[in-house]
């Protein structure tokens, strides 16, 4: 069963998270790091992750600086440098399985509480079309990918899996199970 990823990799994915923190660091000045930094060095250290345990640790320390209201700049280097280990291990050790564009669909549908009238009439695609998409009968287009995403507010690649027909499962915290 695959693990899920932690909230600093999904923010990272988004684009709100480390990623920006790693594309502000090339334009700043580099000092050394303060009290703050090694204070969590000290915490967990910043070496690879060996194990499940170790990987829990990782995480309960980087939710715990997720959820303040700011991160001054040793801890934002600190929680850059740590979200690379969590998604270096969990990589290569609890890869996600792939998820097809439809069991995607099927996750949208089913986690927002929607029926396919609902979706088709609100991503301004026919009833009959999005049901023969649900039925394996009729395969999306850009078309399709493009409004479905409006409606559902996440960007048109969350339904840019697998070719259709394969099996995937939708990881957990998609379904908003998050640890």
């Amino acid at each position: 069963m695959a693990t899920p990823r932690t909230k600093a990799v999904a923010k990272s994915k988004a684009g709100t998270g480390t990623h920006t923190r790693t594309e502000t660091r090339h334009t700043r000045a580099r000092r050394a790091p303060g009290e703050a930094y090694f204070a969590l060095v000290r915490r967990f250290p910043l070496r690879p992750i060996e194990s499940d345990a170790e990987l829990e640790r990782a995480r309960t320390t980087l939710n715990e600086l997720l959820d303040r209201d700011s991160l001054d700049r040793d801890e934002e280097d600190y929680l850059d440098v740590l979200g690379d280990l969590i998604d270096k291990y969990e990589r290569a050790c609890h890869p996600l399985p792939p998820v097809s564009d439809l069991d995607m669909l099927r996750h949208f549908l089913d986690t927002r509480g929607v029926t396919c009238t609902e979706a088709a009439r609100g991503a301004g695609i026919s009833v009959s079309t999005l049901s023969s998409i649900l039925t394996g009968k009729r395969r999306m287009n850009r078309d399709h990918i493009e409004a479905l995403a409006r409606y559902f507010r996440v960007p048109s690649g969350s339904f840019l899996g697998p070719p259709h027909g394969v099996a995937g499962r939708i990881p957990h915290q998609l379904a908003g199970r998050e640890e």
